[in-house]
C-alpha cells in the first residue's frame, strides 16, 4: 500500500520531554497511536486510530484524520510544534 502523507507533518513533543518527535503520513499516526494506545487510551485517541485507518482505505478524507489526530494529541498533553 501506497504511504499517504499529510498535507505537513506533524512535530509535536510528548509531555515531559524536550524531544520532538514527526510522523508525516498516515501509517505513521497509526503506528504511533496503537503502539501508545495503553498510556494514552480514551475515546479521542481510539476516534483517531479510526480516522486514520478509515482514510488509508477511503472511508474518511486526510483532513478528517488529521484533525482527528492533533485533537488526540493535544487531549493526551502533547505539544504540537509544526503543523
Amino acid at each position: 500500500m501506497t504511504q499517504i502523507a499529510f498535507s505537513k507533518p506533524f512535530v509535536f513533543i510528548w509531555p515531559g520531554s524536550h524531544s520532538p518527535r514527526v510522523v508525516r503520513s498516515l501509517a505513521a499516526a497509526s503506528d504511533f497511536l496503537f503502539d501508545n494506545w495503553n498510556e494514552y487510551d480514551s475515546a479521542t485517541w481510539v476516534g483517531a486510530l479510526r480516522d486514520c485507518h478509515d482514510a488509508e482505505v477511503g472511508s474518511c478524507t486526510l483532513d478528517q484524520a488529521d484533525e482527528a489526530f492533533a485533537m488526540a494529541l493535544r487531549e493526551a498533553g502533547f505539544s504540537i510544534q509544526q503543523h
